[in-house]
């Protein structure tokens, strides 16, 4: 790195002696003008000018920020420590260096590696660029917050940094892996050329003086770190930074990584540097419905599902995304959550006054709709009787009823409506209804039925009714939101199709809204990218 920079300085002076400039550019003053000018570029590196979204918040807002990203950050942190312990189980794969030698199923482990790797480096990339302000944080008016501000941005950016490192490690010059994690990857919302990204990203050079000019910065608050108790609180954000910035510091001297900086204008020419944001496997376990952007309002209004509602039936399957929200990680694809609509009591008793429906219930020894919900689970029927709730479905809580106008405030919401008679939908609504209380299920595993995911209780709904099967993933047979689009958009048009397009809600990051959309732009939204970013 001082190699290059030192050959970039002798280029200039060779630039000054070629086109013969005035005398008033002497040694001296072409010294101390660099001088000027490296550390001009040193402290706009640190403290970036820019709209920050520190500025937009009050106190108590900031200060609510900061403590759950705080609590984000930790959850990534342990997220990332098992993506790493999975690779390094994998490392073999690694090894294999033609396309003929890797068998489907490895190239297919490899690539599931790849995009949970990248789901917990992109949500560690969004924290740091929220952070890179922290600085505007007055450290003489609100110490506490100020360094606490530093810690989170310093903590992600430190170890996002170490394990960019590290996953290069695996594949530098690897022509396989480069040409492999190059590729789209719709089913994961990966687009292309996301390695050469990674890249760029990692040893960038301003990334470089953050790793360094940070830690002298965090070595700076450790007293203050001590007196508010830090220290002791989070020990174990201690010892990551430690760790990480040694990992990291380690491997600037390795050979490969100077190999690679070599490499930096070729990627450079491919793609231009661009800070790219926060991703997911196992860390679902307290992330919940916590959003990571400071953004108040969803896209979807209010009047907006109001007007949705009109177009649904009862056994509709929602699927939603909230973009930048934490529970997004680790869910392969854009979509990352699915809901089961029911409509309210009133509603479900005249959508199935059918011959058929009414026929099975009496069959079962019971005289109305109510009293076999009520049979098949009398903390679902006590809750829906109050007519205020109209959609199932699993979320951090566990399997709940909500209001759809609650369910459906996200950023983009499609429905679907399954290819079923009155009856077949009015048991797969009995059998979402006797989950009703269950945990959410952080392991994902879909073989037991203690506890769901919110895809698990719509997959387990229409289970036998219509064609769906689960996929491996890292290891685990799952069912993600995308996939029920995925099947839409194969099916549609032919005798298979199971499912029905009824409404798309379309969002906008740069519009900063949701508006109607049209059936062909809903089948396009399994290939779309599950990160924000790539839409604004």
């Amino acid at each position: 790195m001082l190699q290059n920079i030192i050959k970039k300085l002798s280029k200039i002076k060779e630039f000054f002696k070629k086109f013969k400039l005035p005398k008033f550019f002497t040694k001296k003053r072409l010294i101390i003008f660099i001088f000027i000018v490296g550390i001009g570029y040193f402290v706009y590196t640190l403290t970036p000018m820019g709209k920050s979204d520190f500025l937009g918040l009050t106190k108590v807002e900031l200060n609510i920020k900061v403590d759950t990203d705080f609590k984000k950050l930790r959850i990534y942190l342990n997220g990332m420590k098992e993506v790493m312990s999975d690779i390094e189980k994998n490392k073999h794969l690694f090894e294999i260096e033609t396309l003929d030698n890797l068998h489907p199923d490895q190239k297919e482990k490899l690539i599931q590696l790849w995009a949970s790797y990248l789901d917990h480096q992109v949500e560690l990339s969004k924290l740091v660029d929220d952070y890179k302000y922290f600085y505007q944080i007055n450290y003489l008016v609100d110490k506490e917050l100020h360094s606490k501000a530093f810690l989170v941005g310093y903590t992600a950016f430190v170890t996002s940094y170490a394990r960019g490192v590290q996953f290069i490690d695996y594949t530098f010059d690897k022509k396989l892996f480069e040409t492999l994690f190059n590729d789209s990857y719709p089913e994961y919302g990966i687009p292309k050329n996301t390695y050469d990204r990674l890249k760029l990203n990692v040893l960038h050079i301003n990334d470089v003086v953050r790793l360094t000019a940070g830690y002298s910065n965090l070595h700076f608050l450790y007293s203050e770190y001590e007196k508010l108790g830090f220290t002791n609180q989070y020990t174990d954000v201690f010892e990551h930074i430690e760790k990480d910035y040694a990992l990291s510091t380690k491997n600037l001297k390795d050979k490969s990584v100077k190999q690679f900086a070599k490499n930096t204008i070729d990627i450079f020419k491919k793609t231009t540097y661009t800070v790219w944001f926060p991703i997911q496997k196992n860390v679902a376990n307290a992330l919940g419905n916590t959003r990571v952007t400071v953004r108040h309002e969803n896209f979807i209004t209010e009047a907006q599902i109001v007007k949705m509602k009109k177009s649904m039936e009862p056994g509709d399957i929602m699927i939603q995304r909230r973009n930048w929200y934490t529970s997004n990680v680790g869910i392969p694809g854009f979509w990352p959550h699915a809901a089961l609509y029911l409509g309210n009591l009133e509603e479900l008793k005249e959508y199935f006054n059918d011959p058929s429906v009414i026929e099975y219930i009496k069959s079962q020894g019971f005289n109305d709709l109510t009293g076999i919900l009520s049979k098949t689970n009398e903390k679902f029927y006590d809750q829906f009787k109050t007519g205020e709730v109209d959609v199932i479905e699993a979320i951090a809580e566990g399997v709940v009823l909500q209001p759809l106008t609650k369910s459906a405030k996200a950023d983009y919401v499609g429905v679907l409506r399954p290819r079923l008679s009155k009856l077949e939908k009015f048991k797969s609504i009995l059998s979402a209804a006797s989950h009703f209380g269950k945990p959410y299920d952080y392991n994902f595993n879909f073989i037991t039925d203690s506890e769901l995911v919110c895809s698990e209780l719509v997959y387990k709904s229409f289970k036998s009714k219509i064609n769906i099967t689960l996929f491996p993933y890292l290891g685990k047979e799952i069912i993600s939101p995308t996939q029920f689009v995925k099947k839409f958009d194969q099916e549609f048009g032919t005798p298979l199709q199971d499912l029905d397009f009824v409404y798309f809600l379309d969002g906008s990051e740069e519009a900063k809204r949701a508006s109607v959309s049209d059936l062909e732009s809903f089948r396009q939204t399994r290939y779309r990218t599950k990160w924000s970013f790539s839409q604004e």
